[in-house]
């Protein structure tokens, strides 16, 4: 049986990684009334939103945000979000980033946010990509598409992995990396998921 609901606001992300990375951003930010859960996967968005009614304390909710990632097709994860938020009775707004009428007021965002592809990894690596580190990172993946044979099969994993490799404590996971500093939170790539807690968190 799910944890009963602690607030009214409520951030639903893909995975373990983006749980605890996204709550690192919400502890930048000083933000401490939005709960941020997992739908664990873009194929359960929908009947995790169904079930999600069913959850101790929903019937407070007053707003509700979605993040997940754009993968191969950002046009299509904006029409599975939409889709999934109809299907399961909630309003679903039209564009990112904006909010829906209540109840509960919903927005959602695709990372790479504006971008046709990508994902929260990309959106990370965008955040330390002048830094010298990165600058190795890039050589390393370039040499391994050189030699043909081991191009990496997601570059995007390949490369925040590497990077997080050349860090202090380099067996952590990409959320815990996100919760170690190795990443600036401030950074203009996450402005985005910063915009969307300011939705969420509004009075």
């Amino acid at each position: 049986m799910p944890d009963p609901l602690r607030h009214q606001r409520l951030l639903l992300v893909e995975g373990k990684d983006e749980v605890n990375f996204i709550t690192a951003i919400r502890s930048h930010l000083n933000i401490t009334n939005v709960e941020i859960r997992s739908f664990e996967g873009n194929d359960n968005l929908r009947p995790f939103l169904v079930a999600l009614r069913n959850i101790e304390g929903f019937e407070t909710v007053l707003y509700l945000g979605i993040i997940r990632d754009a993968e191969g097709n950002g046009n299509a994860a904006i029409e599975s979000i939409r889709g999934a938020l109809h299907d399961a009775g909630y309003s679903a707004p039209a564009t990112a980033l904006t909010l829906s009428a209540p109840n509960p007021r919903v927005a959602f965002l695709v990372n790479p946010f504006g971008r046709p592809d990508g994902r929260f990894d990309d959106v990370c690596a965008q955040a330390v990509r002048e830094t010298p580190i990165m600058a190795c990172v890039e050589r390393y993946i370039a040499c391994l598409k050189d030699l043909k044979a081991n191009v990496p099969r997601r570059e995007w994993k390949t490369r925040v992995h590497a990077y997080i490799a050349a860090q202090e404590h380099s067996e952590v996971s990409l959320g815990v990396a996100g919760k170690s500093g190795y990443f600036p939170l401030g950074h203009d790539a996450f402005e985005p998921i910063r915009r969307m807690f300011q939705l969420l968190s509004q009075v």
